[in-house]
């Protein structure tokens, strides 16, 4: 089986200071999509409205900034870009995207056969228990 490329949404929860993008979000729902992606085992990386597509091992300070405060086509642009990068580090792979609200739009610029979303539309506590569910699937 292939292993998928994972894309998680960040959180608006963070560390203070400098820390690789992976310990940067501190956040329940962060936490529990980046417990899924570690459980599947391939390549993830991380959605950041202030630096699009991020390597989990890079080095970024905590901010304060969302995709919502990029309006209209910068937005958009946003979405394309960070859809071409993660279908170019995908390969092959299926893609798995751990995101909700505007971070979805990335899907506007991806082959839909390729991506699946886990969690789509729930409220927060149930996307948890949901992840949580899909987490001990993979890892029992």
């Amino acid at each position: 089986m292939v292993t998928p490329y994972v894309v998680l949404g960040c959180g608006d929860k963070k560390r203070q200071g400098w820390h690789r993008a992976v310990d940067l979000y501190v956040g329940p729902l962060y936490l529990s999509r980046l417990a899924y992606a570690q459980a599947l085992g391939g390549p993830h990386a991380i959605l950041s409205g202030l630096y699009g597509l991020i390597d989990p091992e890079r080095r970024v300070p905590a901010y304060d900034f969302a995709l919502t405060e990029r309006v209209g086509s910068e937005r958009e642009h946003w979405c394309e870009t960070v859809a071409q990068q993660a279908l170019f580090y995908a390969g092959d792979r299926p893609i798995v995207l751990l995101a909700a609200g505007a971070y979805l739009g990335v899907l506007r610029y991806m082959p839909i056969e390729r991506v699946s979303v886990p969690a789509q539309g729930m409220p927060i506590g149930k996307a948890r228990s949901e992840l949580a569910r899909l987490t001990r699937e993979v890892r029992p």
